[in-house]
């Protein structure tokens, strides 16, 4: 995990830098939720990709030790539906941010974004019960 956090640093780290190079600082905080759902998204792709088991995985093996086949595809399935959610808000709230209109932004970035998030969290959470039921249970 230690390198995780590494590989963020060196992603995150110089976009904020080149952000506030090609906006003067003037307007550039207005990137920093893009930036945080990026950065969220891309510790999801890096786990799936480079660090396994993925970062779902990680979580579910905290509670469950004794995950099933199933589950562990069910998990990976659900980091790449998270980097894809991530990436997706990331690229809304630049293009909210590029329109100009702060009370647009202020909506999409202080309400949309976390109820898009949070109901996709709790869409997954009532359908994981029922995946749990057909496949760990059969």
């Amino acid at each position: 995990m230690k390198n995780l956090s590494k590989v963020f640093s060196l992603i995150l780290g110089p976009s904020i830098v080149l952000i506030f190079y090609l906006f003067n600082y003037s307007g550039a905080f207005l990137y920093y939720p893009a930036l945080m759902s990026f950065g969220a998204g891309s510790v999801f792709l890096l786990s799936g990709l480079f660090f396994k088991p993925c970062l779902i995985l990680r979580f579910a093996k905290l509670k469950h030790q004794d995950i099933s086949a199933a589950g562990e595809v069910y998990c990976r399935r659900l980091n790449i539906l998270w980097v894809l959610i991530l990436y997706l808000n990331a690229v809304v709230s630049v293009a909210v941010t590029l329109a100009g209109d702060m009370e647009l932004w202020a909506l999409y970035n202080g309400l949309l974004s976390y109820v898009l998030l949070l109901s996709f969290a709790g869409l997954e959470y009532l359908y994981r019960g029922v995946y749990r039921e057909k496949y760990e249970n059969s």
